[in-house]
């Protein structure tokens, strides 16, 4: 299961508050894929996708897309001045 650190946690809760969506979250998810693997993005959504797995760390809660779940098993999401994927298995970039 992805995880994530207290620092994402904050970080997280500093988007869902600068976004104005009452009751919003964090939703992560794939946004395809190239050469170096899949891409993926976040965002602040009003509710999650039926499918979505929560990752909750200090009260804030963190949906990821079940696909990009799949993908991010075993990856702590880490905050230090950008988002960090520690654990992320990589096959390599072509080029």
């Amino acid at each position: 299961m992805v995880t994530m650190t207290r620092s994402t946690a904050e970080q997280l809760q500093s988007f869902v508050q600068a976004s104005g969506i009452a009751g919003g979250s964090v939703r992560l998810f794939l946004t395809g894929g190239g050469c170096c693997g899949p891409g993926f993005a976040m965002d602040v959504v009003p509710a999650p996708e039926p499918a979505d797995v929560a990752v909750v760390q200090d009260g804030t809660t963190l949906y990821v897309q079940k696909e990009a779940a799949d993908l991010l098993e075993n990856v702590v999401i880490d905050f230090q001045d950008t988002f960090i994927l520690r654990g992320l298995q990589s096959s390599g970039c072509c080029g």
